[in-house]
């Protein structure tokens, strides 16, 4: 790109999912100590966070879901650096999603026997590293 006006113009003509093509650039450019991607995904996190202190007192843990915060990236680094609530991380959007739903909608013991047949835990995932949310690893 040679201009700013470009890069625009390139974005415009761009699907949503195409953007998640370059993070993957964006992550290796920080790890190479590029000042712009710092700054960039710096703000992601923050936006993120503070988008997270907008919702108010979390009521469980904070969930993370998508490529930059269920894998090791800048983002997730910041983004744990910056919540203060429990944190782990979503395997399965599916699941999860029908959990939660589980929550609202079931007594709370049906909806764990249900999410624990949902979402088996894998014993070789650390507990910031859950298959669903919410789902412990049993200690016997």
């Amino acid at each position: 790109m040679d201009s700013r006006d470009a890069l625009v113009r390139w974005a415009g003509g761009r699907p949503p999912a195409a953007f998640a093509e370059l993070a993957p650039l964006v992550c290796a450019a920080v790890a190479a100590g590029d000042p712009l991607a710092e700054r960039l995904t710096a703000e992601a996190a923050a936006r993120l966070v503070a988008t997270l202190a907008e919702l108010g007192p979390a009521d469980g843990p904070v969930v993370l879901a998508g490529g930059l915060l269920t894998r090791e990236t800048p983002v997730r680094t910041a983004v744990l650096a910056g919540v203060r609530t429990p944190v782990t991380t979503a395997r399965d959007p599916a699941a999860g999603a029908a959990w939660l739903a589980l929550r609202t909608t079931t007594d709370p013991g049906r909806a764990s026997r249900l999410h624990a047949r949902m979402c088996p835990v894998s014993g070789s995932l650390s507990a910031s590293h859950r298959v669903c949310p919410g789902r412990q690893k049993d200690s016997g």
